[in-house]
């Protein structure tokens, strides 16, 4: 039965010819009232991060949610549960910009390596600050094909910050970032050329990791059949009845969510990898796994850039190291034996400093 104009998580409904500016519209063919339950049960803020997504109306065929940088995924995450058919769209409108006609299916968009052998992913004049607190100042990083790309600093020196602008997860005050010759703020093309996590907040834990891995690959326009087959050389990282049963990523450690988040990073075949902190909070045998599988792919000829805290596996596996302190780079260079050592050195210096700030 096609479901009338109703009110969900106690927000009155809407018409459907409206969407308001800064909300994703989420519009679907055919929704019963069942579905409703389902999508009250998935976007009510006591199952689901208040700060991902809430629904703020639904009308016939349409649902309101609010526009974030997650609210396509979440809203494509909704789709794909209720295995809607594939006429469903989504289609968002954000304050002060125009709205998308329509989203990009994954049909529409290959991975691809940058034209005429540029850089995969270039950086310029990069600024993003938080109030008077300088968050990213880069004047200019290339990252090449086959480059392995460690980014080093202590807390708070902009590691996270810099790799979501690269994701174009937060908008830059100023500069350019380009993926694949794409400017990120102004095309989606270069969206399935990219592999990334970065932590589990982008994990919709109301899925199976089979689901998941599943919604990820349609991203990537492969058919779940392809999506099964690229999952049987990850069974090293996570056991198979894990990664191919019916229990919801919500119950599975972290440990075990982490590993899942960096399969669906790993296993497409794309031009550039971003990963933040993947080897924390994996166990030993997993931290030796993942970092074979890195060295593959750079091997083929994929760009990685990661964040890391770890000196030691960090100078061994990258072959160029960037030190951010306070969001600027103090070094962006080729490693060399004699990295490691410096990189002690600088970070033993900090220390001393923080324990005479400490003793005034």
């Amino acid at each position: 039965m096609a479901c009338g104009p109703s009110t969900l998580s106690g927000v009155q409904s809407t018409d459907d010819t409206i969407c308001p500016a800064g909300f994703a519209r989420c519009r679907m063919s055919a929704t019963s009232w069942t579905a409703l339950r389902m999508l009250r049960h998935y976007l009510d803020p006591g199952t689901m991060k208040a700060k991902i997504a809430r629904c703020v109306g639904v009308s016939r065929r349409t649902i309101y949610i609010t526009c974030g940088p997650t609210a396509k995924w979440l809203a494509y995450s909704i789709l794909a549960r209720l295995q809607l058919t594939t006429e469903d769209r989504i289609m968002t409108k954000r304050v002060g910009k125009k709205p998308h006609s329509q989203i990009q299916s994954a049909n529409d968009v290959r991975p691809g390596r940058p034209a005429g052998g540029g850089p995969v992913v270039e950086v310029q004049d990069l600024r993003k600050n938080y109030g008077n607190t300088v968050a990213v100042s880069i004047d200019h990083i290339a990252v090449h094909t086959g480059d392995c790309v460690g980014v080093v600093g202590n807390n708070g020196a902009g590691k996270t910050t810099f790799l979501r602008l690269v994701l174009d997860l937060v908008a830059a005050d100023r500069g350019r970032v380009q993926v694949c010759g794409e400017p990120v703020h102004r095309s989606q093309a270069w969206k399935t050329a990219v592999g990334s996590y970065l932590d589990e907040a982008f994990l919709p834990t109301f899925l199976t990791p089979r689901e998941f891995l599943h919604f990820v690959g349609g991203f990537y326009a492969l058919q779940r059949s392809h999506v099964d087959k690229l999952l049987s050389g990850h069974l090293e990282l996570v056991d198979e009845s894990i990664l191919m049963g019916q229990g919801y990523i919500r119950g599975l450690s972290h440990g075990t969510r982490k590993k899942i988040g960096l399969i669906s990073a790993l296993m497409f075949s794309t031009s550039l990898l971003v990963l933040d902190e993947p080897f924390s909070g994996l166990d030993p045998t997993s931290q030796l796994v993942l970092a074979d599988k890195l060295r593959a792919k750079v091997a083929q000829g994929t760009a990685v850039l990661l964040s890391s805290h770890d000196l030691v596996g960090v100078t061994e596996l990258c072959n160029r190291i960037l030190l951010l302190d306070k969001g600027r780079p103090l070094r962006c260079e080729t490693t060399s034996p004699e990295t490691l050592s410096e990189l002690r050195s600088y970070f033993t210096s900090q220390q001393t400093v923080v324990e005479k700030t400490q003793d005034r």
